[in-house]
C-alpha cells in the first residue's frame, strides 16, 4: 500500500542473521537492579572497562562481541543501501545491536557504550 501510494516499489525485506541482540549469558532475563545486588564485581567491570568485560566465566567477551557483528551488520547495510540506490532504510532489531551500529557510524567509539 505504501509502495503503490509514493509511486515507487519498495525493495523486499533482507533478514541479516547476526542482527540480534547481544548476549548476556548468565546475566539474560535479568533486572539491571537484580544484577547490581548480586555481581556487583562483574557490573563494574562492565561499567569501567567494556571491552575487557567478559561473562560465561571469564570466557566470553558480550560487548565485544556484538559491537563485532554490529559492524560487519552496518556493513551489509551499507552494501544493501548502495546496490538498491537506496536514499533511506528501515533497520529493525534490538536496542543494543542497534545503538552499535549507530555509534559506529558516527565514528563514537566502544568504549562510549552502556
Amino acid at each position: 500500500a505504501v509502495a503503490g501510494c509514493c509511486g515507487s516499489s519498495l525493495p523486499g525485506p533482507r533478514i541479516i542473521e547476526e542482527l540480534h541482540e547481544m548476549d548476556a549469558k548468565e546475566w539474560g532475563g535479568r533486572l539491571r537492579d537484580d544484577i547490581i545486588a548480586n555481581d556487583p564485581s562483574n557490573w563494574a567491570d562492565f561499567r569501567n572497562d567494556v571491552r575487557s568485560f567478559r561473562l560465561d566465566g571469564g570466557s566470553f567477551a558480550p560487548v565485544m562481541d556484538c559491537w563485532e557483528r554490529a559492524g560487519r551488520c552496518w556493513d551489509a547495510v551499507r552494501s544493501d543501501a548502495r546496490e538498491e540506490n537506496a536514499g533511506a532504510v528501515f533497520v529493525m532489531c534490538h536496542g543494543g545491536i542497534g545503538k552499535m551500529m549507530v555509534m559506529q557510524a558516527l565514528g563514537i567509539d566502544v568504549d562510549e557504550y552502556g
